[in-house]
């Protein structure tokens, strides 16, 4: 599936994902910065609310962090 905005990244991205074979289901949505703008738009989006946290460490390495939409992160967290 190719869409007219859809960037080369994403295009090489969604290859990649088919190259595994595995079944998915594609929702795409505008892009929201809280838990409160996803509400929103999840209507038809099947599955628990949840909200991803993107973080770097000193060490210059990268973590997706993905946890329920109503969980709260430590601030005391140091990764």
């Amino acid at each position: 599936m190719t869409s007219p905005t859809r960037s080369s990244r994403e295009t090489r991205l969604l290859a990649d994902i088919d190259a595994t074979r595995v079944a998915y289901t594609l929702f795409e949505h505008p892009a929201v910065a809280t838990v409160a703008d996803s509400a929103r738009i999840k209507t038809d989006i099947p599955g628990d609310a949840t909200k991803n946290l993107f973080l770097k460490d000193k060490g210059g390495r990268y973590w997706l962090v993905t946890m329920p939409a109503a969980a709260r992160l430590a601030s005391a967290l140091v990764v």
